[in-house]
């Protein structure tokens, strides 16, 4: 949700979101543990996919 937060527009696509939060746990993630993470919030509400497939932190 941080690496979202901090993005413009709060909104991400997948890769992207998969960068930021390698930098911000200082670790890689892997493309798998990116898609979980995002399914994750999505199916909690968190987060909403854009027209453009980005992924979106639901206000």
């Amino acid at each position: 949700m941080k690496a979202l937060s901090e993005a413009p527009e709060g909104k991400l696509d997948l890769l992207s979101l998969q960068e930021r939060m390698g930098l911000l746990t200082k670790r890689a993630i892997s493309p798998t543990q990116a898609v979980a993470a995002a399914a994750w919030l999505y199916l909690i509400d968190a987060v909403n996919l854009d027209e453009t497939g980005a992924i979106q932190k639901c206000s």
